[in-house]
Order: structure tokens, then C-alpha cells, then sequence
């Protein structure tokens, strides 16, 4: 019986906590038939460090995402704890190289004479996330504001529709000749796939430098050549 990871993040634990502990006095021998699927670092959190430390030493095994969260869930359980990667989801491709092309003015004279229109010039930015990610996004803009005076972007953001995608979608970065060209797609089980083969860079929804974030799955890395 496997127990996967928590969902309800964005308003606490207590929720999925409270179906764990209703349902573990269920089940007989845990010991033989319990695993625990973690795939992120949220044990600052009280409630979710208790609970954990309470269940794990009684499970079967625990199963997580990175050698880096697999170090921290050993000092809670002397049970077996097994790194188990997650796949690529979804058709494989080919990995290549984005044609970036930077905006000088002689060749944008050139290819404006020989009919290039400005689009084929774009490099697509690609970010898809939970909403909880957005904010490592935002505090991407300015570089990449700077970066697309030089190199004409595109960035599609896929996540759920919430209030702080205004600072996204400014009506600056919403012009169709924007420099940074900002453009909203609500998640959906079928939109990312079509998205990773239509871009050229996907941006790693995550905070550089925490290092919680460090004991993440590289979902995102492991998808994105592929």
C-alpha cells in the first residue's frame, strides 16, 4: 500500500495528514505492506516533519526523488529508503540547440528586406509550474527584460490562473512586438507536451540557491531534452 506525497501544500498539511492517521491503524503489518512516497523537502514545516517522523519508523520502505532527500528521511527511520528517479513523462525527442540570434540592426534591416518576419528571430522560453514556483519566475524578469534587448523572447507560462500573473502579464510584455513577449496558457494534462516541442529553452521552475530545493526531483532538467 503505497501512501504518495502530501498535495495540499499551499493550505498546510493538516488534510492529507488527517487521511494518513485514519488510514494506517487500518492496515495490518505495516511493517511488511506500507511504503511512503516522498518527493519534497517540506520538513521545516512542523506538522509534516511529525507526522513523518512518527509513521516512518514503522513502514515497509520509503521511496523519494533525490539522493540529497533521501540523506534527511534516513534520520528518520533506520527502515530501507531507496532513491527512485522519476521518468520522462510523455512521447521522446531530440534534444537541439536553440537558433538564438542576436538583434543587430544590419540584419534586422536584412531580414526585414528579404521578408523574414520578426517571429523567426524569437528564442520560446518555456516555465510550467504549480503556482506555489511562480515567484522564482517573477524574480527572473529582470534579467530577462535585459537579455531581450538583444535576443527577441518568448515566454509561455503554463500553470493554474492566479492574482500574482499580473506582474507577468504586464501590458508591456502582452504587445505582440514586445521585446519579452509574456503569454499565459491555463495547465492542462495536454498542454505541456505540444509546449516542449514548440520551445527552444525551458526555464527550471526553482529557487538556485535553497537548499531544500536542491533534494527536488529533476523532472523538469530530464524532460526538457527529451
Amino acid at each position: 500500500i503505497v501512501f504518495g506525497e502530501m498535495s495540499d501544500a499551499s493550505e498546510g498539511w493538516s488534510k492529507s495528514i488527517s487521511a494518513y492517521r485514519r488510514l494506517l491503524p487500518l492496515i495490518e503489518r505495516p511493517r511488511e505492506r506500507v511504503v511512503f512516497a516522498i518527493a519534497d523537502d517540506h520538513f521545516d514545516d512542523p506538522a509534516f516533519r511529525d507526522f513523518y517522523a512518527q509513521a516512518l519508523p514503522d513502514c515497509l520502505a520509503v521511496a523519494t526523488v533525490s539522493e540529497t532527500l533521501a540523506a534527511k528521511l534516513r534520520g528518520l527511520t533506520s527502515r530501507p529508503v531507496y532513491v527512485t528517479p522519476e521518468p520522462v513523462e510523455g512521447a521522446r525527442g531530440a534534444a537541439r540547440p536553440p537558433a538564438a540570434r542576436r538583434r543587430a540592426r544590419p540584419l534586422m534591416w536584412l531580414a526585414e528586406r528579404a521578408g523574414v518576419p520578426p517571429e523567426a528571430w524569437r528564442i520560446r522560453l518555456l516555465w510550467y509550474a504549480f503556482p506555489i514556483n511562480l515567484s522564482a519566475l517573477l524574480d527572473l524578469l529582470p534579467g530577462l527584460d535585459s537579455l531581450a534587448r538583444d535576443y527577441l523572447l518568448e515566454l509561455v507560462c503554463v500553470t493554474q490562473p492566479v492574482r500574482e500573473l499580473e506582474h507577468l502579464l504586464t501590458p508591456e510584455r502582452t504587445r505582440a512586438d514586445a521585446p519579452l513577449r509574456a503569454q499565459f496558457v491555463p495547465w492542462s494534462p495536454g498542454a505541456v507536451p505540444a509546449l516542449l516541442s514548440a520551445s527552444d529553452l525551458v526555464l527550471i521552475p526553482s529557487v538556485y540557491g535553497d537548499p531544500r530545493r536542491q533534494a527536488k526531483s529533476p523532472n523538469r532538467l530530464v524532460a526538457a531534452p527529451h
